[in-house]
């Protein structure tokens, strides 16, 4: 009996690591295909960068494109081409790319300090990091909700 209830977790592990496998496809892309939103926000906000590396991931769970530029920055973008995530490796973001209330609650509470990742989540709540390294998180109103 226990033979039997190993072979058949063992069967259930091998079909769902299958199943994964097929449903979460990570592949490169040329910059050229992703979404036209996608493009124009790197244009805008990071003008004298190149995009280095650009990967497209399908699953059942998150379609989302990845995008390393030349000078560090790495993006995430949702299956529309809106950014879902910004972070420069400890460098400022473009302070015209963060919402000016989350600006100026940073420029208030945070002098000397600059933000150097942000993350949208679905909701439209923001997770952002300072230079310092403080950690703060904005309601979809902008309302600070944590630290």
């Amino acid at each position: 009996m226990k033979k039997l209830f190993m072979l058949i977790a063992m069967a259930a592990i091998c079909v769902s690591a299958a199943w994964s496998a097929d449903n979460n496809e990570l592949k490169t892309i040329d910059p050229q295909k992703l979404p036209p939103i996608t493009q124009s926000i790197i244009k805008t906000y990071f003008p004298d960068a190149q995009v280095v590396t650009a990967t497209k991931q399908k699953s059942k769970v998150r379609n989302s494109f990845d995008v390393t530029l030349s000078d560090g920055t790495e993006l995430r973008f949702d299956k529309d081409g809106q950014w879902q995530r910004v972070y420069r490796g400890g460098e400022p973001i473009p302070q015209r790319m963060v919402n000016l209330k989350i600006a100026a609650h940073v420029n208030n509470g945070y002098p000397g300090t600059s933000v150097v990742m942000m993350e949208k989540d679905k909701k439209g709540n923001y997770q952002i990091q300072l230079s310092d390294g403080t950690m703060l998180v904005f309601d979809n109103q902008f309302r600070i909700k944590g630290y």
